[in-house]
């Protein structure tokens, strides 16, 4: 979906007279191929009414929760839209990130609602999206920690979190050679990487 079609579904979506059409509109789009990437854009784009960046975020939250627990490849690929936006504020001073700590208000408590979810099954699907909210809370701790997004109630949850992920001992019937390929290893990298950054 082209983004002013898309913006102008989200616009719909906020008219009574147009919601049902719209809401048709953004369901038939939002299984193609770029639409996570271009609503992220939309919402977080400054040119756009507040509005409809509401709209937007609503609508990917949405998406997010509707996306089953099992379909790892759907969690994937939404997390790497994330990804792919946090990168883009990842460089920027504290102070032009603040359209990316809006989003990640939403999205934070999700990926660690997510992430709980995943931690009992060992599968290496739910290993990869695990390592992938890794990748994502690396990106956006690595060189500007937003006090914003980290208060003590949620810092102890993510450390109990990174806590039981490098405690994990999968790996640790692999050969010595064999476990850095492993997606099991490759999370327990992420989780100490970020452990490194929060205590710096």
């Amino acid at each position: 979906m082209d983004p002013e079609s898309l913006i102008e579904a989200l616009r719909g979506t906020m008219d009574p007279n147009l919601r049902e059409a719209a809401e048709r509109q953004l369901n038939e789009g939002h299984t193609q191929v770029n639409f996570v990437s271009t609503l992220l854009r939309v919402t977080m784009s400054d040119q756009l009414d507040l509005n409809v960046r509401q709209a937007g975020v609503i609508y990917l939250k949405n998406m997010i929760s509707h996306t089953g627990s099992d379909n790892s490849a759907g969690w994937l690929g939404i997390l790497l839209c994330l990804y792919q936006l946090v990168k883009n504020y990842e460089y920027k001073k504290p102070d032009e990130r603040q359209p990316l700590v809006a989003a990640m208000h939403i999205f934070m408590p999700m990926l660690k609602e997510r992430f709980i979810q995943l931690l009992p099954d060992p599968s290496s699907d739910s290993v990869l999206v695990q390592k992938q909210i890794f990748k994502i809370l690396y990106a956006l701790f690595q060189y500007n920690l937003p006090l914003e997004l980290i208060n003590r109630q949620n810092l102890t949850e993510w450390m109990e979190i990174l806590k039981t992920v490098v405690d994990r001992d999968e790996t640790m019937q692999a050969d010595e050679e064999e476990r850095p390929e492993l997606p099991w290893w490759k999370c327990k990298k992420w989780a100490l990487h970020i452990l490194a950054r929060l205590f710096e």
